[in-house]
């Protein structure tokens, strides 16, 4: 960690033992009370808060296993995370999503598959944004909106040493 003050950089301080499971390939979202959450990373399906209490505890989470390709294609790397205004997490990985309230530990709701047959998460990198929140929805709530864009085919990521190249993947015809 890096504690910046003004223009003034403090010297990078490391915590051994700070997280409980191991994390390589895993996100981060910052909590409302300042905390960070961090989500997944290689054969890691779970979450863990930091700071933490003492002794670090990690949270299992079956829907990180079940977005994980079952031959060995790691397509749930970096999950996309956002934090959505009712307090719950948008977490979007391979091609699923879920509303997660990480509180009590709990799936609020599971989305549809996004279209099509690309992966969006790493090794097949695509990026997600949580665009402008709409102040005035409907039954006077705040909405939100989550963009994901690119991804690639399965094994997608050794094909160019190949030269065996794929084309663009249009989901929606708003991107057209």
């Amino acid at each position: 960690m890096c504690s910046l003050v003004g223009d003034e950089v403090r010297q990078w301080e490391e915590f051994p033992g700070g997280l409980k499971d191991r994390r390589w390939y895993a996100s981060n979202q910052v909590l409302p009370d300042g905390r960070a959450l961090i989500l997944g990373g290689r054969q890691a399906y779970t979450y863990e808060l930091f700071p933490n209490d003492r002794p670090p505890m990690s949270y299992y989470m079956r829907f990180l296993r079940k977005t994980t390709d079952c031959y060995g294609d790691e397509n749930n790397l970096y999950p996309f995370q956002h934090l959505s205004p009712d307090g719950n997490f948008f977490i979007f990985t391979n091609r699923r999503s879920i509303l997660f309230d990480y509180k009590r530990n709990w799936i609020v709701k599971e989305l549809p598959l996004i279209p099509g047959a690309f992966k969006r998460n790493y090794p097949s990198t695509g990026s997600s944004v949580l665009l402008p929140l709409r102040l005035n929805g409907t039954h006077g709530l705040l909405e939100a909106e989550v963009m994901v864009c690119g991804g690639a085919p399965c094994g997608a990521f050794i094909k160019p040493a190949g030269n065996n190249l794929k084309s663009q993947l249009l989901t929606s015809d708003r991107w057209g």
